[in-house]
């Protein structure tokens, strides 16, 4: 994990560090900002201009002679840049094989990024029995059982108790757990389900809450209208909440787990 981190940290260092004193003497002779200079360099790898504001704040580094800058302080820029553009959950694998102080031990040495114990294998195994129909498991549960122990051989049987057992110290194989981690929780996106009928929370067959939206917190009503359909988005007029049944202007964020109906110009 370290070693990857490096890695990712060394890539980043080159990129920026490629003609840097030059190409920098001319920011500061035109008296051009160093943000605009790095988020040019950075184009490729999609950092905001926030996460980018952010590293700057945070490293010790002189804004205004970016030329002077050493190869440590363009790698200490380039190891915040990516914590700050580029948040990372370590799934900590083959948890079943592995204890509690180990995960422990791994997330004091990565710190900063979170660290979710997974048993990959596990998972993958689960999700074919219950596709089989051998046992009853949805993705994130924490055990799982066997509604038709005959179906299953002395072997299987065997195989599925001893994975159980494996995985009760850790409440699950924590695959789904850090993908919600990352998604809700590093990423900070949230769901919206986009219905017809707001009442019965159905879309125009009767399916209810048919879909569902992952989208930045503080999507306004109008973006995940455009999410849809673009012609929603192009006439849209306003949301309304499936649960308090009051509009959404077209600037108004949603909340999390948001049920809205959008409403447009014919």
């Amino acid at each position: 994990v370290l070693w990857l981190e490096d890695e990712l940290v060394e890539w980043v260092t080159e990129i920026l560090g490629r003609d840097f004193e030059r190409q920098t003497r001319s920011v500061e002779l035109e008296g051009k900002k160093i943000e605009e200079f790095l988020a040019a360099r950075l184009t490729g790898l999609a950092v905001s201009p926030g996460a980018l504001a952010a590293a700057l704040r945070t490293t010790s580094v002189d804004r205004a002679h970016p030329s002077h800058w050493t190869a440590d302080e363009r790698r200490a820029l380039a190891r915040t840049i990516l914590a700050a553009s580029k948040p990372r959950v370590v799934a900590a694998n083959k948890c079943d094989r592995a204890g509690a102080a180990q995960l422990a031990a791994l997330e004091a040495r990565i710190s900063g990024i979170p660290a979710v114990a997974t048993a990959a294998d596990a998972e993958l195994t689960l999700r074919r029995a219950a596709r089989a129909g051998l046992v009853a498991y949805r993705p994130g549960d924490p055990t799982f059982s066997i509604p038709d122990p005959g179906r299953l051989s002395a072997a299987q049987a065997k195989a599925l108790e001893a994975l159980r057992a494996a995985l009760v110290p850790w409440g699950g194989t924590g695959v789904q757990p850090a993908l919600e981690r990352l998604v809700f929780d590093r990423l900070h996106h949230i769901v919206v389900y986009p219905v017809e009928d707001e009442t019965r929370w159905t879309d125009s067959r009767g399916r209810v809450l048919p879909d569902a939206l992952l989208v930045p917190a503080d999507t306004p009503a109008r973006a995940v209208a455009y999410r849809v359909h673009t012609d929603l988005g192009d006439h849209f007029v306003r949301a309304v909440d499936g649960r308090t049944h009051r509009a959404i202007a077209a600037d108004q964020p949603l909340a999390a787990n948001a049920v809205v109906r959008i409403v447009a110009r014919k």
